[in-house]
């Protein structure tokens, strides 16, 4: 576990580790008051599924204004390099504000990366800026009641493919009317998809 300017960085597998070089660095952000159990859950869960590909967990401040940005991009860069693998080979996971974080990184150009997986972002989001880059945003949205008629969802979405950005998108309905495998089912498929175009780089590279 590693403590730095507010910020717990943690393995989320009981090893922490693949065996060998990993092909991917798969990063769960959480904030604080949320717990890191759903986090170990879904790293126990996809763990399977793409067994080249390390997962660690960073808790984040519960004040998302008070995260500090500069930490997280060393944290998040120096845990990559440790293990001799590149930006392009780095997923962020985040769920709510913390997958808004996530997106808004990567994004404004914070934290080179080879993707975000995103689920029920906060909207509308804060002003965005669009730097030409090669990551990918995929995202897992449940209507709510803040955003009935998924105007805010579908403007980022259309916002994001004007500028060429790679998103795609998986909206589900109102959680209560939604069968909980689905997101996982959708986030799930979206994980091996970068995991694997990580992979495909790596050997590339070789």
């Amino acid at each position: 576990m590693l403590l730095t300017n507010g910020l717990t960085l943690r393995p989320l597998l009981q090893d922490g580790e693949t065996g060998g070089t990993p092909e991917a660095l798969v990063i769960m952000l959480f904030m604080a008051g949320d717990t890191s159990e759903p986090a170990l859950q879904l790293a126990r869960h996809w763990h399977p599924l793409v067994p080249r590909a390390a997962f660690l967990g960073v808790e984040l401040d519960d004040l998302i204004w008070r995260v500090d940005l500069g930490a997280l991009q060393r944290v998040i860069t120096q845990a990559a390099e440790i293990r001799d693998l590149s930006p392009d080979q780095i997923l962020l996971v985040g769920l709510g504000q913390a997958g808004a974080l996530a997106v808004e990184m990567v994004l404004h150009g914070l934290l080179p990366a080879l993707g975000v997986i995103a689920r029920d972002l906060p909207l509308p989001l804060g002003r965005m800026s669009f730097p030409p880059g090669p990551a990918a945003f995929r995202l897992v949205q449940h209507c709510s009641d803040r955003d009935p008629e998924n105007v805010h969802f579908h403007t980022l979405l259309d916002d994001l493919r004007r500028e060429d950005v790679d998103v795609r998108a998986v909206l589900l309905p109102e959680e209560p009317m939604s069968r909980p495998d689905m997101a996982l089912r959708a986030g799930t498929g979206f994980l091996v998809e970068l995991v694997a175009r990580a992979g495909a780089r790596m050997i590339r590279a070789m």
